[in-house]
């Protein structure tokens, strides 16, 4: 069987990778700031992102993987 040639480009973490970063990064907190909260919120929408990309996947939906 033919090795699969390496991703051009960034790898894009996964969504356990994500989660694992947000409960790190939220752990302790009992302030939010409102940069503290956009960070937060930017990191939710990549994590769901990684979710939705890895169901595809898993569906076979994904003619090219980015």
């Amino acid at each position: 069987m033919p090795a699969t040639p390496a991703a051009e480009g960034p790898v894009r973490p996964d969504a356990a990778w994500w989660n694992r970063r947000i409960r790190a990064y939220s752990r302790g907190r009992s302030y939010w700031s409102r940069e503290a909260l956009a960070e937060l919120g930017a990191m939710q929408a990549a994590y769901l992102a990684a979710q939705r990309d890895e169901e595809q996947l898993r569906r076979g939906d994904v003619i090219e993987a980015a």
